[in-house]
């Protein structure tokens, strides 16, 4: 049994390469060279409420990645670079005003065959959306429970373990201290980390090529694969407003800071075509509104109120579809947030989604068109088609 270590860009997790048949988490890619470059783009337009006014079309993601391995596999490393504006986005003062360009820049050390450690900037082990690839989602995009609660990318140090128990049944367990602040930035003087804590179970052995992070089914397994996995994540200090997301909580001396916790629990299921993805996510914490020392709301340096707070409630989303003959999609999808938090609005999501496949989630066309019903706003519909093309 062999067994490699979490994280990834795109937005999936990669893992280095090992001779084990049973964990070979390089996604149907068996990279075994120490160099391999590939590249990726989404082109995509959306139509809001339906009319030509709200006609938007841009390049959605445009990513570069070179990984490998050294050593005879004992050392695995990744860079992945983002080069649309969306992939950039987020640029400020704790960027020095630079563009935000790197999405994963990580080293993997296989101690031995249930060992590995992970050092650098990679995907936490968060919820199972945010880690599967924006190459691999069953829709155009991902859902509004990973829009508000999900932990994204951090640098620090992450270790995993995999062991097998009886003949099929598999558990992965991660443990990451990073941080706490997010990818490329730095806050000079704000001290708390975020730790994350993650158990994964496999009860029919663990999907190959990475399946457990690929939504569909499109290998249209004969014997049912199954995944469920619990994670949390505790962020000390946070100055953001979704942790290690989000706009940086000012306030006139500085920084509203405050811990968050978030809990995510989710499982995926895939047979005969037929695949199912389910989530729920929790996020508390005791102080929700930017603030200044004196317990008022936060001001800016120039004494305006800032307005920010962190989104605390839960969400679930639930998600099913199904893989017909020459490689078409039909996939449905149910997303709902609750709120403890009078300013963070609730809403429900529903989303039907069409894809034609050309080859695998490496070339496709997707079609996706959504409700969205808010408690503060008026009701929303929203469709979108996309291009994913890479080499």
């Amino acid at each position: 049994m062999g067994m490699i270590l979490s994280t990834t860009l795109n937005g999936q997790q990669d893992y280095l390469v090992t001779k084990s048949p049973e964990r070979n988490r390089n996604q149907a890619e068996n990279i075994t060279d120490p160099l391999h470059i590939s590249a990726r783009f989404q082109f995509q337009t959306e139509f809001n409420n339906l009319t030509s006014s709200g006609i938007s079309a841009g390049i959605r993601r445009a990513r570069l990645k070179l990984k490998g391995h050294l050593l005879s596999g004992e050392i695995g490393y990744k860079m992945e670079l983002g080069f649309s504006s969306s992939d950039m986005s987020g640029v400020s003062e704790f960027t020095k005003n630079t563009p935000r360009i790197i999405l994963d820049a990580f080293v993997t050390w296989k101690i031995n065959d249930k060992w590995v450690l992970l050092a650098g900037q990679a995907k936490l082990p968060g919820n199972r959306e945010r880690i599967v690839s924006s190459r691999d989602l069953q829709f155009v995009d991902r859902s509004i429970l990973n829009k508000n609660f999900n932990i994204d990318r951090d640098i620090g140090l992450q270790l995993e373990n995999t062991s097998k128990i009886g003949k099929e049944f598999y558990l992965v367990g991660t443990l990451s201290i990073s941080q706490g602040e997010g990818r490329n930035v730095h806050v000079p003087g704000v001290w708390g980390f975020q730790y994350t804590t993650k158990l994964e179970l496999f009860p029919f052995g663990i999907l190959p090529n990475n399946e457990a992070y690929i939504s569909g089914d499109q290998n249209r397994h004969i014997d049912p694969k199954w995944a469920i996995a619990a994670a949390y994540n505790y962020n000390d200090n946070a100055i953001r407003t979704n942790g290690n997301l989000g706009n940086f909580m000012v306030n006139s001396t500085g920084f509203h800071q405050t811990d968050i916790s978030t809990l995510f629990i989710d499982t995926i299921f895939k047979h005969k075509g037929f695949s199912l993805m389910a989530e729920y996510a929790r996020r508390n914490t005791d102080d929700y509104n930017a603030k200044e020392m004196d317990g008022t709301l936060a001001l800016d340096p120039n004494g305006i109120p800032t307005g920010h707070y962190f989104p605390i409630g839960s969400a679930y989303n639930i998600q099913m579809g199904n893989m017909f003959k020459q490689n078409w999609e039909l996939a449905a999808r149910f997303s709902k947030l609750s709120s403890k938090n009078e300013r963070f609005h609730e809403m429900e999501q529903y989303t039907m989604g069409l894809s034609k496949y050309l080859k695998g989630h490496q070339i496709k066309v997707q079609t996706d068109l959504s409700y969205s019903n808010n408690s503060q706003s008026n009701d929303h519909w929203m469709f979108r088609i996309q291009l994913e093309a890479g080499f």
